[in-house]
């Protein structure tokens, strides 16, 4: 019996190591998969701690503001200090508020490249609870939104010279009627 009870202890044994390497093989499989949508994905992809350091950021960061992640990481204030100063109190507010109550944010603003020129962006944020409630840190990503901002930016431009067009062909016609009514008693 004793016997009996320790072959089936054996076998429940390997039987354990056999599905704990399957779970790993799994596990392991999910990270790289994970790992590798965030790291070629073409949008900023960052966590960050409630004190706004940044904990993690992929590389597109670099294409994004001109900053490498490792620059990011040594400069903590770095990625706050970036936001256009007229848009930083109101992203400011919306990660407090992430931080605190637990909201996610959606927020388009202007963001200072290392060479100078202005980025427009859209930031998601998303608080991440930790298991005892609190808010760990905010997950986000950021997409470069410049190019639609200049085409809107544009079309307003179209349209108001549209506008600007029709108002100037109106008060053309309006003027020349009774100029031409006034030629017309003119010559009689």
């Amino acid at each position: 019996s004793l016997k009996e009870s320790r072959r089936q202890i054996e076998y429940h044994a390997a039987v354990l190591e056999v599905r704990v390497q399957e779970r790993t093989a799994d596990l392991i499989e999910s990270e790289e998969k994970y790992r590798t949508l965030v790291e070629n994905v073409p949008l900023i992809v960052y966590r960050m701690a409630p004190t706004g350091e940044i904990i993690f950021v992929n590389h597109f960061v670099e294409d994004l503001f001109g900053y490498t992640p490792t620059e990011i990481f040594r400069n903590p204030v770095l990625w706050s200090e970036k936001i256009y100063t007229e848009d930083r109190a109101r992203v400011e507010k919306l990660r407090t508020e992430s931080f605190q109550k637990g909201k996610e944010f959606i927020a388009e603003y202007r963001v200072k490249h290392k060479n100078g020129h202005i980025v427009y962006v859209m930031d998601h944020a998303i608080p991440f609870q930790a298991a005892d409630g609190h808010i760990a840190s905010v997950d986000g990503i950021m997409v470069d939104v410049t190019g639609r901002i200049k085409l809107q930016e544009k079309l307003v431009r179209t349209e108001e010279l549209k506008t600007i067009s029709e108002v100037s062909a109106r008060l053309a016609h309006e003027i020349r009627n009774p100029l031409v009514s006034a030629g017309g008693f003119a010559r009689r």
